[in-house]
């Protein structure tokens, strides 16, 4: 057996299936490995210590291991870079030797400051008096000349060494600022190296061979989430949902080129149903009302010996996951901070457009579509944008429609459409009010009017009352009988289809009559 080794080498995230707040991931490598007990250590990010399910395994399925993590496995950075990184790195370094080559530039011309430094102290001792001494008056003239013309050289040597001076550390700055932008640019794509730890998988061969490794693990945070934009044409009675898919990976990685696949299946669901257990049901005889500190109202209080006692924890309601997945078409690359939007082929259905009203609560009519989800796909739930021919109107939430399923979407006020509703039992002096302790009579009118130029077809949806109990009588009255009774089998609820003129009003009158025996109380409003 060949002595053993360490082989060090990337292996780049090459595709995930993606659910809602995680993400199962490969990575795969090849390498050439000698005959030998050998290791192979994979640069990863730090964050795959942190518990996930990982497997490497070979084309055929067979698993190596045991796998570990090595901390401080002395990678250097830029050992591991991509054709991308390691360009980056490059122009940086050529950075570093530009910067190097100004700043030798710049000692050579303080070096020559100092040169022109020491001229000017001479200079400058001379003209003070020192240098003339003895010098013929009549050539006292010719000498200052002289001195002047050296003194105006001198300075204008300097005043250009410092403009150069100025100018290089000027460049050097500049060459500073790009250098940094690179190092943000490098660091966007999270190079692997001195900061990485290594995974470190076991191989032992009797012959030497090419192995084509997968990497194999499960990891929170990345998500996927729909978002829609609905477009109602009222002309032609279509609605058109276009819809993306927005997908994420808050985790310190970047994944380029990755193969993804968009699961319905939610992550980490409840995998089995909530505990049944025997329910025994008793009598006793009957006692008078007693209350003991360990008996009320003649029930003794026992600790119970046939059903557990089963401890909830308050949850929060959340959708429910769908044997559903879409496979991206294209490689997408992925990075914390940066959302990626996929696209999905737009959903066109024939819609029906209703106009709805609720006079009781509201003041004018709402536009409402429906329409059977034909597509053979979920609508998976998410954010939603509504438009009403071609107008923003404004944005809310979509619950997961099955294939199948019906689609009923708001499209917003009707504002011509005015609804009205009044309490005329309310109103001091109407022959029709009439109340005491056990008996009421309540009048109420409600409505719609038309203030456009073209007829309306409106419902108008009520909740009259109901009685359930035989001691509470209730008459009811209406001018109008209803076009629906108990919509969706919820008592009470009625529906008029009214058409309404231009400029017309409809009104609906509902007088309620109830009586109910003394010493009860009514808790109804209308």
């Amino acid at each position: 057996m060949a002595q053993a080794e360490d082989f060090a080498l990337r292996a780049d995230v090459t595709g995930a299936v993606i659910y809602g707040g995680g993400a199962e991931v490969t990575r795969q490598f090849s390498v050439s490995v000698p005959a030998g007990a050998h290791r192979v250590l994979v640069p990863v990010p730090a964050y795959m210590q942190n518990g996930p399910r990982i497997s490497v395994t070979l084309p055929d399925g067979r698993a190596l291991g045991p796998i570990g993590f090595d901390t401080e496995p002395g990678f250097e950075d830029g050992s591991f870079d991509t054709s991308a990184q390691a360009e980056l790195r490059a122009r940086m370094d050529a950075i570093d030797e530009s910067i190097e080559d100004i700043e030798a530039a710049i000692a050579g011309l303080d070096a020559d400051m100092s040169v022109l430094a020491v001229q000017r102290r001479f200079l400058e001792s001379y003209a003070s008096g020192s240098g003339t001494e003895g010098v013929d008056p009549g050539d006292l003239g010719e000498v200052l000349g002289a001195l002047g013309t050296q003194m105006q050289t001198l300075a204008d040597a300097i005043y250009d060494q410092d403009a150069a001076r100025a100018s290089l550390e000027e460049e050097i700055a500049e060459l500073q600022e790009a250098r940094a932008e690179l190092e943000r640019a490098l660091a966007a794509l999270y190079p692997l190296g001195a900061n990485s730890v290594a995974l470190v998988i076991p191989v032992e061969l009797s012959e030497a061979a090419e192995l084509d490794l997968a990497i194999d693990y499960f990891i929170d945070g990345p998500f996927w989430e729909m978002a829609y934009t609905a477009q109602l044409s009222t002309v032609e009675h279509r609605l058109t949902i276009e819809r993306s898919a927005l997908v994420g990976i808050p985790l310190p990685d970047r994944w380029e080129d990755v193969a993804l696949t968009l699961s319905g299946e939610e992550w980490g669901q409840v995998l089995e149903m909530t505990g049944v257990w025997p329910s025994l049901a008793r009598i006793e005889e009957e006692r008078p009302v007693e209350v003991f500190s360990d008996r009320v109202a003649g029930s003794v209080m026992m600790e119970p010996v046939v059903a557990p006692i089963v401890v909830m924890e308050d949850a929060g309601l959340s959708g429910y996951g769908l044997a559903y997945s879409a496979e991206v078409a294209s490689p997408q690359t992925l990075t914390v901070g940066e959302d990626t939007f996929v696209p999905f082929a737009p959903l066109a259905l024939d819609a029906e457009i209703s106009i709805e009203g609720n006079p009781r609560h509201d003041q004018t009519a709402f536009l409402v579509a429906r329409a059977e989800n034909t597509t053979g796909e979920p609508m998976i739930m998410g954010d939603m944008s509504v438009y009403r021919d071609g107008a923003f109107l404004s944005d809310r939430y979509l619950d997961t429609i099955p294939p199948g399923g019906e689609v009923e979407l708001p499209f917003g006020s009707v504002d011509h459409l005015q609804l009205f509703w009044h309490d005329l039992s309310r109103n001091e002096g109407d022959e029709g009010f009439f109340n005491r302790s056990n008996m009421q009579v309540q009048i109420v009118e409600f409505g719609v009017t038309n203030l456009s130029d073209q007829p309306e077809t409106v419902r108008l949806i009520y909740a009259v009352p109901y009685s359930e109990q035989d001691d509470l009588d209730l008459d009811l009255e209406l001018s109008m009988e209803p076009s629906e009774e108990n919509l969706d089998g919820r008592r009470g609820i009625h529906a008029w289809d009214l058409t309404v003129e231009p400029g017309d009003i409809r009104t609906i009158r509902m007088e309620a009559r109830m009586s109910w025996p003394e010493g009860y109380d009514l808790y109804w409003r209308p």
